[in-house]
């Protein structure tokens, strides 16, 4: 029998405290009494529905029924293995007796398809199965050549259908009619063509059940290599010359995809980014536009008969609102934008024209490092970039990119940058990175050097450049500015360090301030400077929660919040938020207190908030039941609720998926919770950093085993510690403990022990089960 329990992720474990070990998805909810008996009666019923109407219960995986997925349903009761009740064992034997073969189920099935057989019983192994599809002779003939090693019972299966160890010994392949066969895939191919007006199916395309896709690139190849039949090739050309045109088979079929839809009404307007077309065509067309003169013959005038003529193809614009931009779109970006700047140095934000170029480029640089990390052969699109701008992907680092691009837009602007002048009119950092690059102008890559030289700055300039000079005060005063500016449009200086304003790093200079104020380093007349833009600009408790609660007050926009009713109107992550605010209320700091008294929430208010009211159940594979969106799964939102559930009901057992606590989703919080630690556990092999909160309140709150085994443990063990009888299924459940003993692992010994559950004493039987003093304790 296999082990009932999981083998600890790490030994050495204190056996008084659960060991922790990777958890299964279908571990938090499964009950070992009313719902699982329910369970199996829907699926027995729906299980007996289908061999009424089919004779059998080889039901594929997927199939589902009434919305009940049946066929995953009897996937479980096999994998179930000895452990099935032998009642239900029983009353699916009735049903099926080959409902769980000793071989796999997919063979069951073929051998069904093969009983269907108009004369099932009188197949002839030895003339290669006549009658039979391709697919099921073929099939046949393997069990034929495999019967020696087939499971006794199979042969006997096929005994039925006609094949014995005799008749196996003579038996021949399934022999194909070859003409029939091409005539059967001629009319299909006629059929299609019929219906599309073309015979440029892909690969994958499938016409009444016949691969018609597959079939035709078979031929392709064949006529490539100058083995097609001619009699074939000529019936395929006379319905569609371009069947296997010299050029990709992909392209002839978009290019009937185009010529369809242009004679159902849509306009062609290359000098409108063929906009009437869906994306991936209106990609497609503008690639041809490009690379039009180097079309082929053939291809060109089939695009004049669509009206792309060569005219019309040099006129063409992209798209640059496309999803998904082609390489010649980009290209075309590329070159407009290198046009206006004199290079290819683009932030990953930037946009030109509309079109997100400085994306686009960010995705070509690192397939380029990647293939290049590969490949010794160039990436592909490198010649292509190299030829806008050498420098394109250049080897040196961003922060140098991210410098040089704040002084090419100070002399797009108009500004000398004056290098013997100590770049006058510079912002403090652009400054004085000029002049860094001046000192070490004879070191910089030539790429650098020229980059430096479009700017103005030659080496004989680098050699007689001076120091940026910027009193300390002024460039105070300078962030001082910027951070009033900020404040003024955004009502608050939680600026992240990342974040610019007007060209300003104001995310830097706050952060070197508020590292200053931290260590007592920043004179009391800026401090109290800054204090006056923004009291809480250097927040004690840290920049990200003052962030997050600005965040949330501007998506309130000043309007009342409901915390008893889960603070409705606002997006889940706001209510996520605000709800672990009110939970962990009290130990916020004061401050945090009066900002939250800023959005209407008090003291009461917090202590009243409840999560708003939503169907949680644990989606299954197939379902679509959602899964909590306003409440927060993160252990400072839900570690209230358990220790007051805990407190309550001694411990955490009886928690289930569904279990709410004073409207929190405990059960699905507890389920979240133990995913986590079980995969931090997979991943560093080192406790969970919150285990020892939970283990607190029970130290069997994520037990090895599965987690139903200790519901069902912990709701036996309040029955008897309640002075009650238990139910039958408990007292079932206690036998097959009983029975199953030495497969249970030590600690659920120690926990059955105490309830006073002997191995060595006779299994608890349907006799009232009566409680010592041990079983109250």
């Amino acid at each position: 029998m296999l082990p009932a329990y999981r083998t600890p992720a790490f030994a050495g474990s204190n056996p008084a405290q659960p060991s922790r070990t990777a958890g299964t998805a279908d571990e938090a909810e499964a009950d070992a009494s009313g719902n699982t008996a329910q369970g199996f009666a829907r699926g027995l019923a729906l299980a007996r529905a289908f061999a009424a109407e089919h004779g059998h219960l080889c039901i594929p995986y997927r199939h589902e029924k009434d919305g009940f997925q049946l066929g995953l349903w009897l996937s479980n009761q096999r994998a179930t293995g000895p452990q099935l009740p032998p009642e239900r064992s029983r009353a699916l034997s009735d049903l099926d007796p080959w409902w769980n073969p000793p071989w796999s189920t997919l063979w069951q099935r073929i051998y069904l398809r093969a009983r269907r057989l108009p004369g099932a019983g009188t197949v002839t192994p030895e003339q290669g199965f006549p009658g039979t599809s391709e697919n099921l002779g073929t099939w046949l003939y393997q069990q034929c050549q495999n019967y020696d090693s087939l499971h006794p019972q199979q042969q006997k299966l096929l005994t039925q259908i006609g094949i014995t160890a005799e008749t196996a010994r003579r038996a021949r392949p399934r022999r194909r009619n070859i003409a029939e066969a091409r005539d059967q895939a001629l009319g299909h191919a006629r059929s299609y063509w019929k219906q599309h007006g073309h015979l440029c199916a892909s690969a994958a395309d499938t016409h009444d059940g016949f691969p018609i896709g597959q079939w035709l690139a078979n031929l392709r190849v064949r006529a490539r290599r100058g083995k097609l039949d001619p009699a074939v090739a000529r019936r395929l050309d006379a319905m569609d010359p371009w069947w296997a045109p010299p050029w990709s088979s992909d392209w002839q079929r978009t290019c009937y995809t185009v010529r369809d839809l242009i004679g159902s009404g849509h306009i062609l307007a290359p000098e409108n980014a063929f906009t009437a077309f869906a994306d991936e065509l209106g990609q497609w067309l503008y690639t041809q536009c490009v690379a039009y003169p180097d079309l082929a013959v053939q291809q060109r005038q089939q695009l004049a008969t669509i009206g792309l003529t060569e005219q019309a193809a040099a006129a063409a614009r992209p798209n640059p609102a496309t999803e998904s931009p082609s390489l010649e779109t980009g290209l075309y970006f590329a070159r407009s934008y290198a046009a206006l700047h004199g290079d290819l140095n683009t932030s990953p934000t930037d946009r030109h024209e509309d079109f997100p170029i400085g994306t686009w480029l960010s995705r070509q640089r690192r397939q380029a490092n990647l293939h290049n990390s590969k490949f010794t052969s160039p990436y592909p699109a490198d010649p292509l970039l190299t030829a806008i701008d050498p420098w394109w992907n250049p080897p040196w680092n961003a922060d140098w990119q991210i410098n040089h691009r704040a002084a090419r837009k100070l002399v797009e602007d108009g500004l000398d940058l004056l290098p013997t002048q100590g770049f006058p009119g510079t912002p403090d950092w652009t400054g004085q990175w000029l002049f860094t690059q001046c000192v070490d102008h004879p070191h910089l890559h030539p790429g650098q050097q020229h980059k430096l030289t479009q700017l103005g700055i030659t080496a004989a300039d680098a050699r007689t450049a001076r120091p940026r000079r910027v009193t300390q005060q002024a460039s105070f005063d300078t962030g001082l500015d910027h951070a009033r500016s900020y404040a003024a449009r955004h009502g608050h200086l939680a600026v992240p360090r990342s974040e610019s304003h007007n060209g300003y790093q104001l995310g830097t200079w706050l952060t070197d301030k508020r590292k200053r104020a931290t260590d007592g380093r920043l004179p009391r007349n800026r401090a109290d400077a800054l204090n006056t833009i923004d009291p809480w600009w250097n927040p004690p408790w840290g920049l990200p929660w003052q962030t997050a609660y600005h965040t949330v007050k501007a998506e309130n926009r000043g309007r009342t919040l409901n915390t008893a009713a889960g603070f409705p109107g606002l997006p889940s992550d706001a209510t996520r938020w605000l709800l672990t605010q009110c939970i962990n209320y009290d130990d916020l700091h004061p401050g945090q207190q009066q900002l939250l008294t800023h959005l209407g929430i008090t003291s009461k208010d917090a202590h009243a908030a409840r999560p708003q009211q939503e169907t949680r159940r644990r989606p299954r594979a197939g379902a679509s039941r959602p899964r909590p969106t306003t409440v927060s799964s993160s252990i400072d939102g839900g570690l209230p609720y358990a220790r007051s559930y805990a407190h309550t009901h001694d411990g955490l057992g009886t928690a289930h998926y569904d279990t709410e606590h004073n409207g929190f989703p405990l059960g699905w919080w507890l389920y979240e919770q133990r995913k986590r630690a079980n995969a931090h556990v997979r991943r560093t092999g080192q406790p969970w950093p919150h285990e020892h909160a939970l283990a607190a309140l029970d130290p069997w709150w994520n037990p090895p085993w599965r987690i139903s085994w200790q519901h069902t443990y912990t709701g036996l063990r309040s029955t008897l510690t309640e002075d009650q009888r238990p139910s039958a299924s408990q007292r079932r459940w206690l036998t097959n403990q009983h029975t199953n003993w030495h497969t249970l692992h030590p600690d659920q010994r120690t926990l059955l022990t105490a309830i006073s559950l002997n191995p060595h004493e006779r299994a608890p039987s349907s006799d009232p089960f009566k409680v010592s003093s041990n079983q109250k304790t």
